[in-house]
């Protein structure tokens, strides 16, 4: 499985498999095209508008991920924002040339996650097991009077196994058309903004047997004169579930003339059902026209509360049939039981799933270097943040080099540490606390700070970390007569050996106030390392008092045959824990 990035200063004549310029490609249709994309390969796109008609190619066994970089994680140079592809060559507002669509050519197995498709989106004949999530689509009005107006999305319904469109925001109709038949086809948690398709905003113009489903959208705008409408489809075309439908129009019609076409349940809207609709007898009709739920141009004192989501006794609260719930809602939170009917859950003032920043959000720790399964608290300022969250992001930067990302693992409080793990400590009595599982290259031997960011949704900094090598707490190693601390890298205290010598090291591990700490129970080994910091020799090493904290190990011509500079540290090791002390400097001399 490869990985391949699309960014707007790339050439087609490039590999595509780094994210730089003179690595990536320029232009979708490059990467989507016949061009050593294969089955389970990943494609990432920068934020920048393309300005193309793309027409899948290739065959795929297996799901190809195609995503949109929209915090540009994956590329340098480059800023955050949409990932536009359009098929305006121009922005002009008197432009009048427009590309073709954005056509999945009968092609399978494609993912798309976070794109802005400006564009017609066609999905051909035997187009299956395709998913969009967390997607804009819309399709620009035609600049020229009189110019029909294009679907947003059209379903050619022969073979058509598998679509899914998962938590979109669409802008437009959706139109299906041909005579075969389809299975499975899905519009989940969606915000659908209808109605620039003369003929209705879902149009049924197939006399195949298509089965496509509905469940949890929020549909408003101007919907013609018809929500759903059809031409001689069958039976069980269409199923509606969950829905919140909120046209412009007064009493626009909700039908396709044929017996049962249309199956409906659990939905509100201000709407009157026309012939061949099933109704349901969970729906419920309203009989005004104020927008139901908190608007997008929300009051800024109401700021935790997202978008589209129910307010407080609000009538769609629990108003859904659980068994017609799928996946999660628009936000990525788990439908409740009963589910609220739209596309977002109800969630209260005080579990809102919305990122909000605070001054309390900079920490400083200690840790020592080399150590392992190391964890942090970090404070977002906001409950139910988990890793699917969008725009949620982890980076580190050590001793001032390129940041490094974190790739977050979903964990529980109670799990053990795993490079990424991220978990929610207690959103009712430590809300806005989370753990962070710090990975052990991020404090390896050898670093002296390293700062860590974790970003939310809003794009500003939701946690900054900043993680030293802790002062020297005064571990005593010593030879002989002779006792040195093992910070000792830091002055010119030493020990000093004879090349080719084999000597005993005895040496007590304290604390910070000189007190030995317990080795009972553990695995002490002492690794010495040369003056480049590449480890020579690792010791197991001999309690001699464990519960004081002393031990001894032999020291061989495995270091001492080669004159110069070591450092020895001491790791005591419980478990996933691993304690290290030292440094202590060591030199071999010529004889």
């Amino acid at each position: 499985m490869a990985t391949y990035y699309v960014q707007p200063n790339g050439a087609d004549s490039n590999t595509g498999l780094g994210p730089s310029s003179g690595t990536a490609w320029r232009t979708v249709q490059k990467a989507l095209g016949a061009t050593g994309v294969t089955s389970g390969d990943t494609i990432y796109i920068a934020p920048g508008t393309y300005r193309e008609t793309v027409t899948v190619g290739g065959t795929y066994a297996s799901n190809v991920n195609i995503i949109g970089d929209r915090r540009a994680s994956q590329f340098t140079g480059i800023n955050s924002g949409y990932i536009r592809i359009t098929g305006l060559v121009t922005d002009a507002l008197n432009t009048s040339t427009y590309l073709g669509s954005f056509d999945t050519n009968g092609k399978s197995y494609l993912t798309f996650e976070s794109i802005w498709f400006e564009h017609r989106i066609i999905l051909s004949n035997n187009t299956t097991n395709v998913t969009f999530i967390r997607c804009q689509i819309t399709t620009p009005h035609q600049p020229t009077p009189g110019a029909p107006n294009l679907a947003t999305v059209e379903i050619r319904t022969t073979g058509q196994l598998n679509i899914l469109f998962d938590k979109c925001y669409m802008q437009g109709s959706i139109y299906t058309s041909g005579s075969g038949n389809s299975t499975n086809t899905r519009f989940n948690a969606c915000l659908w903004e209808a109605g620039t398709y003369s003929s209705g905003a879902f149009e049924l113009a197939n006399s195949g047997s298509p089965r496509i489903i509905m469940s949890n959208c929020t549909i408003f705008g101007a919907a013609a004169q018809q929500i759903f409408r059809g031409y001689s489809p069958p039976v069980n075309s269409l199923f509606v579930y969950n829905c919140l439908i909120i046209p412009s129009y007064t009493s626009p019609t909700f039908g396709c003339g044929v017996t049962d076409c249309i199956i409906e349940d659990a939905n509100v809207g201000y709407i009157s059902r026309g012939g061949g609709v099933n109704s349901g007898a969970n729906s419920k009709q309203l009989y005004h026209r104020a927008f139901v739920g908190s608007p997008v141009y929300i009051n800024p004192i109401d700021a935790e509360i997202m978008s589209y989501t129910p307010l407080n006794g609000d009538v769609l609260i629990g108003a859904g049939q659980p068994a017609y719930s799928f996946g999660t809602d628009f936000y990525g939170n788990a439908w409740a039981n009963p589910p609220s009917v739209g596309a977002c859950e109800f969630k209260s003032f005080n579990t809102v799933s919305a990122y909000i920043p605070t001054e309390r959000n900079q920490t400083t720790i200690t840790l020592a270097s080399g150590s392992t399964s190391q964890s942090v608290e970090i404070y977002l300022g906001s409950t139910g943040i988990t890793v699917t969250t969008s725009g949620l992001t982890a980076r580190y930067n050590k001793n001032r080099t390129s940041d490094v990302a974190i790739p977050l693992v979903a964990r529980t409080i109670a799990q053990p540490w795993i490079a990424g793990g991220f978990a929610e400590v207690n959103p009712v009595t430590m809300p806005g606390v989370y753990r962070l599982d710090i990975p052990n290259e991020a404090i390896a031997t050898g670093y002296v700070n390293t700062t860590i960011v974790v970003r939310g949704a809003s794009g500003t900094n939701g946690a900054v970390v900043t993680i030293q090598e802790p002062q020297a707490v005064g571990t005593q190693l010593r030879m002989g007569p002779f006792t040195v601390q093992a910070d000792g890298i830091l002055t010119d205290d030493r020990l000093k050996l004879i090349q080719g010598s084999v000597h005993s090291i005895d040496f007590k591990m304290v604390d910070a106030y000189g007190t030995g700490v317990d080795g009972t129970g553990t695995v002490v080994t002492a690794k010495v390392y040369n003056a480049a910091g590449f480890l020579i020799d690792t010791y197991t090493c001999t309690a001699m008092y464990a519960l004081d904290g002393r031990y001894s190990f032999a020291i061989d011509s495995t270091v001492t045959d080669n004159v110069g500079m070591y450092t020895i540290n001491i790791y005591r090791q419980i478990g996933t824990e691993t304690n290290v002390f030292g440094r202590m400097k060591l030199e071999v001399l010529s004889p």
